[in-house]
């Protein structure tokens, strides 16, 4: 079986998160993965999985590349992105790359078009769709069974109402969240509305005991979901037996 090169993951890590999949990106970063950039440090891929889900969003899809070298394990790319405002950042990226997982990045790029887009000079405001964005990842995450990227996309303090049951802690919820992914033949998007801060997803589910439609909101800050709501028939899922005692 043929290996992958050093460049040929990173750019298959480019193609996939400048086209805004955030799930398939990353899958090519290890879980120690090490961001360093101008403006943050991140030391896992959980912590840096949010800001690319929000920074993949500030960007036209797609990118261009301008300069590619291969070593061993290590790869410098060279390339142009271009904001939703116009602006062109063009960016050169360090990569070290081992058993086919992305260990470390180096990025190199010109602050000042993000600078000159918000007004505290640290980090960009919440604009129009981000809370979308961070949902859609959130949910193809779930939806495609990777639970690392979905819990990454989740804050600790995560708020939960839901119709039945009752979730204390993220963990419980993603627990449940599986469960219920491995009962799930299907899921079909009916419409999706966000803005700087909340997104609503409508979609319909096909579980052992028929489909479900589901409204689900979410309240997101700083690219995580903060808060996650649901309205949906529960009958079925009571006749189902998938109703928790009270205290469970």
């Amino acid at each position: 079986m043929t290996t992958a090169s050093a460049l040929g993951i990173v750019l298959a890590y480019q193609d996939a998160w400048t086209g805004q999949d955030i799930v398939a990106a990353a899958r090519y970063l290890a879980d120690d993965f090490d961001y360093q950039g101008p403006l943050q440090r991140h030391t896992s891929a959980a912590a840096f999985i949010p800001v690319l889900t929000r920074f993949a969003h500030m960007i036209s899809p797609g990118w261009k590349k301008i300069a590619a070298l291969d070593g061993n394990e290590e790869c410098l790319i060279m390339y142009d992105l271009y904001l939703r405002s116009g602006a062109t950042v063009r960016s050169a990226d360090l990569f070290t790359v081992n058993a086919g997982r992305i260990r470390s990045e180096k990025l190199i790029f010109d602050t000042y078009p993000l600078r000159a887009t918000f007004a505290d000079r640290t980090r960009p405001p919440a604009a129009e769709g981000d809370a979308l964005a961070v949902a859609r990842a959130y949910h193809q995450a779930w939806r495609d069974s990777e639970f690392d990227v979905a819990d990454a996309l989740l804050a600790e303090d995560l708020e939960i109402d839901v119709p039945i049951n009752h979730y204390a802690t993220k963990h419980e919820f993603l627990a449940a969240t599986r469960l219920t992914r491995e009962m799930t033949t299907a899921v079909l998007t009916d419409a999706e509305f966000g803005n700087a801060g909340q997104a609503l997803l409508i979609y319909d589910m096909t579980l052992p005991f028929g489909d479900i439609r589901i409204a689900e909101q979410f309240a997101v800050n700083d690219g995580r979901i903060t808060g996650i709501r649901h309205i949906h028939d529960t009958a079925a899922v009571r006749a189902a037996g998938l109703e928790r005692p009270p205290d469970q």
